[in-house]
């Protein structure tokens, strides 16, 4: 039930965890949400709770959704109602602080507090201590770069700080695996405002779950900065020594500590298509994020290829869906277009009924049609190897057309039709080179 981190512009859900902490049995009840903005209330919602008994926990999903247009920070609040004899209803509210953040940024900062440092900053006797945040990406996976935190004091001979990032795999989800640590010399920390920390060994990503970020005094004097501002995120610890327990105060109190995120390289699919030869297309993979594998589906008998770039023979006609799927460490994407392949077994080589020169062309095209054949009784159409018409305008001079074909390089079809029936009278390529 503490803090977390939502995207921007992402429809969400709210939950809670209901427990029975009493001796009795307790029957159906109702747990009511609000959202606020500050102090305005902005989204109200419900949930029901079944009947529970003593010990044991529920997980609701309320019944209302937020979406943050903007990055800032929102309180969820929690009230149980309907539980007659109640005699501890003090614990019976619970708000939650969640925090709304731009994940479409270059990089992004996952940092509970306000950034505004209130009062003194926390600061232990002797020097050896310091502050832990948990900390659970709002998008996953999530890429973790490094760090941030505002220290409001240094002693006039100023201390090292230390910066450390722990993986959620210990028991229970408490802090296990050492993923780095960074000491910043005194020199490199500013004092009243954020002192950036990018660690060694980045980048880090996680499927799911989260990390422990903790800032340590290099030695006495030194103090973190405090927002007072509620809510709380209730995500703070404090280590002294090798001794890790919830922050005293983490229902008052945040750190101005954070990590710096930035979206995963998902690969992002795309792919071009040569049709010059056809009916052999060349097709290129243009995926980006370094994909590792890659899966083509041709769209035609169930044909597929696991090479980057590959050429596929099609030996029908027809408009067929061609689909590139890629993959590398963090997930997968998928892109999908359509080819459309003509003029396999057309017969071409009859030039005494009609004939198209020069062909190959560099775009002008002259039209010859057979004696007996006048212009105003045929029509004519231009076809790209992706079966899109173009609009080219033909001029008659007796027995010939002439137009110039797009200056785009490739192979076209030209379609010559009955102007009153619609009836093909025959299909020739023309390159255009």
């Amino acid at each position: 039930n503490g803090g977390y981190f939502i995207p921007v512009n992402s429809m969400q859900n709210f939950h809670a965890n209901i427990k029975n902490f009493g001796n009795q049995a307790l029957p159906a009840f109702t747990v009511t949400d609000t959202i606020y903005s500050v102090l305005t209330p902005i989204v109200n919602g419900s949930a029901a709770v079944p009947a529970l008994q003593p010990g044991e926990d529920t997980t609701l999903t309320f019944s209302n959704t937020f979406m943050a247009q903007f990055p800032a920070i929102f309180k969820l609040s929690s009230r149980v109602s309907g539980i007659t004899g109640d005699m501890v209803a003090a614990n019976n509210r619970k708000s939650q602080k969640i925090v709304a953040v731009n994940t479409t940024q270059a990089q992004y900062t996952l940092d509970y507090s306000d950034g505004i440092p209130d009062g003194t900053g926390l600061s232990w006797n002797g020097g050896g201590g310091g502050i832990g945040i948990y900390v659970e990406p709002p998008v996953y996976p999530t890429q973790i770069n490094g760090c941030q935190f505002l220290v409001t004091a240094q002693p006039s001979t100023p201390v090292d700080c230390y910066v450390m990032l722990y993986d959620d795999n210990g028991p229970n989800g408490t802090h296990g695996t050492l993923l780095d640590s960074v000491v910043v010399s005194a020199s490199n920390v500013f004092v009243g405002s954020y002192t950036t920390v990018m660690f060694p060994s980045a980048p880090f990503y996680k499927t799911s779950g989260g990390y422990y970020l903790v800032w340590y005094m290099g030695g006495p004097g030194v103090s973190l900065g405090r927002d007072l501002t509620p809510p709380t995120s209730q995500q703070a610890y404090e280590i002294l020594g090798n001794t890790w327990a919830r922050y005293r105060d983490m229902y008052t109190e945040d750190f101005c500590i954070g990590l710096l995120a930035s979206n995963a390289p998902f690969p992002a699919a795309n792919f071009s298509m040569d049709t010059t030869q056809m009916p052999t297309i060349s097709f290129t993979d243009l995926s980006t994020n370094s994909p590792t594998t890659w899966h083509w589906d041709f769209g035609f008998n169930n044909d597929t290829s696991v090479i980057q770039n590959p050429s596929y023979t099609y030996t029908q006609n027809g408009t067929y869906t061609v689909c590139l799927a890629v993959t590398n460490s963090l997930g997968s994407d998928t892109v999908c277009k359509t080819v459309t392949i003509r003029g396999i077994g057309l017969d071409e080589s009859d030039d005494l009924v009609w004939a198209l020169y020069p062909n190959p062309t560099s775009g002008a095209l002259t039209l010859r049609l057979p004696a007996g054949l006048e212009a105003k009784s045929v029509m004519l159409r231009v076809t790209n190897m992706l079966g899109q018409s173009l609009p080219v305008q033909w001029s008659v001079d007796g027995s010939e057309l002439r137009t110039e074909l797009p200056a785009a390089r490739g192979l076209y079809l030209i379609e010559l039709l009955d102007r009153s029936s619609g009836e093909s009278l025959g299909v020739k390529r023309v390159v255009v080179r």
